[in-house]
């Protein structure tokens, strides 16, 4: 296994990978310089449309990869033709645990992190969270809302309007 801050050696000069990944911001990539029959985008983003700048460095890619069916429409709607496979992010939880392990004070804890848009459905998952909870469970939703400012007080609006003394946390 590969962790985050460890990089394979370079191969010899002439050796090709079966495989290369480009990851991060496509502007940046460089695939038709990666040494690897196979050349796979590694594609996140949060846009209806794939940036035209973006295009066709995808295109030099021999498959893609996003992390939702989401991306797969939008890479499509874009027209990129080349296989697109949905590889969702996840985390390893033998090498990542907050915390100690088994360090708990009993509480359950969820946590949802974007932006605070209607595409998100926070509104949706509010909804849920306080139809499946009250104050008198042990449970807390922490929201993180990234980017977005102008979705903050319409975030904060849906949280206030069902606070209350029996309101789940």
């Amino acid at each position: 296994m590969v962790h985050v801050g460890h990089c394979a050696a370079r191969p010899p000069r002439g050796q090709r990978f079966t495989h290369g990944l480009a990851m991060g911001l496509p502007v940046f990539w460089r695939p038709a310089r990666m040494l690897a029959d196979c050349r796979i985008g590694y594609v996140v983003f949060e846009a209806e449309r794939v940036p035209s700048g973006w295009l066709g460095v995808l295109r030099s890619c021999d498959r893609l990869w996003t992390p939702s069916r989401f991306g797969v429409e939008v890479l499509r709607n874009s027209g990129l033709e080349q296989p697109i496979d949905v590889v969702p992010g996840g985390f390893d939880p033998g090498v990542f645990f907050p915390g100690e392990r088994g360090s708990t004070d009993g509480t359950w804890r969820l946590c949802a992190i974007g932006k605070p848009e209607g595409r998100k459905n926070f509104d949706g998952l509010i909804a849920a969270y306080r139809a499946a909870f009250t104050a008198r469970d042990d449970v807390v939703l922490t929201l993180l809302p990234t980017g977005n400012e102008a979705g903050r007080p319409w975030l904060m609006r849906m949280i206030e309007d069902g606070a209350g003394p029996g309101a789940a946390r």
